[in-house]
């Protein structure tokens, strides 16, 4: 019944080709080892995750939903699944094999075999974990998601917010692959970017990379710059810089799962109140850059109750994914994406 309605509505708005990586976790015995286990997915609830709950569904998982209210969701899709027979996560309840986590919203209820966590701003609460916690973040599949499909997202929003971006001098704080990737876009369509980290990072041709601790360097940016975009995964990553934020005439955008301005930067003054800016369209990430991520998530599910077998040993905290549960997902995931893109992500 569940599976059945999940597939209805996915087949509503997607075709298969827009999610092949989970379409493969559909097949039977795709993910053998979840089988009647209890799985909490905290993934951001969006219609275009009901692909990801129907691949777990079909391997016959015993499936709850994670809505946590810091983290953007759908409130129409949330809706949508209960309507069809999956359960909201109840505070009280203890007892999951595995906890599917984003941003470490669930550190405190790990599941019974470990948790798969996806962002990289989720590592730092799981720190001190006495269980398994594979990271997502940490693998090749990522950069598809991260790189293409965020930046993607942070052009669309900034189009349909009417903010302009071709000719604009854009400051990007954080070079990891969501910076690289808006970088990349946004040289594309005509901004003039320049890059602050706290390393050197090596980044296109035509790209000022200005060290986060030459703060007087920064602030003269900040205070001549268009438009702003924190993308550090590090939350109040720019808080000592407060009051020329304030001050500045730029737009403030972020693109981090956490509050990366700090507390003293008042939410209006950033776009989308500090939430991530692509989380004010309907589709924040398209699904064909977004799947292979969560098609990740599950298979590291399935791998933390498979080596739990005896005769296996999966070390506790946080670690990578195997190699090997890449494998399939990035080669279904290539066939989907342009020369232009298999060159960006360097796979």
């Amino acid at each position: 019944m569940i599976r059945s309605a999940l597939q209805a509505e996915v087949d509503r708005s997607y075709a298969t080709a827009e999610y092949p990586a989970l379409a493969a976790q559909c097949r039977p015995g795709a993910l053998p080892d979840l089988v009647g286990r209890r799985v909490l997915d905290a993934t951001p609830c969006w219609r275009n995750t009901l692909p990801k709950y129907l691949a777990l569904v079909a391997a016959g998982a015993d499936l709850t939903i994670g809505v946590d209210p810091g983290i953007p969701h759908d409130e129409a899709t949330v809706a949508l699944v209960q309507s069809i027979g999956l359960p909201l996560d109840d505070a009280a309840a203890t007892d999951y094999d595995v906890v599917l986590d984003c941003a470490g919203r669930y550190r405190d209820r790990p599941g019974r075999y470990g948790s798969v966590e996806l962002t990289r701003s989720g590592a730092e609460p799981y720190a001190d974990a006495t269980v398994p916690v594979v990271l997502v973040d940490a693998s090749r599949t990522k950069r598809v998601e991260d790189l293409l499909g965020t930046s993607d997202g942070f052009l669309r929003a900034l189009a349909h917010l009417n903010v302009p971006i071709e000719g604009q001098d854009l400051l990007i704080f954080g070079g990891g692959k969501v910076g690289q990737g808006i970088c990349w876009r946004s040289i594309s369509v005509g901004a003039n970017v320049t890059m602050v980290d706290i390393r050197a990072v090596e980044m296109p041709a035509g790209v000022r990379v200005v060290r986060f601790d030459d703060a007087a360097r920064v602030r003269d940016l900040i205070a001549a710059t268009d438009l702003i975009v924190t993308a550090t995964g590090v939350s109040s990553a720019v808080a000592d810089f407060s009051i020329d934020l304030i001050a500045s005439g730029a737009h403030l955008t972020n693109m981090g799962a956490t509050d990366e301005y700090g507390p003293r930067v008042p939410s209006s003054r950033v776009l989308n109140a500090k939430s991530p800016l692509n989380f004010v369209l309907s589709e924040p990430t398209r699904l064909h850059y977004l799947e292979s991520s969560m098609a990740l998530s599950n298979a590291a599910a399935d791998w933390l109750i498979g080596r739990a077998a005896p005769g296996f040993a999966v070390r506790a905290g946080v670690q990578p994914p195997d190699p090997e549960l890449e494998v399939p997902i990035l080669v279904a995931t290539m066939r989907g994406l342009s020369a232009e893109e298999r060159g960006a992500i360097s796979l």
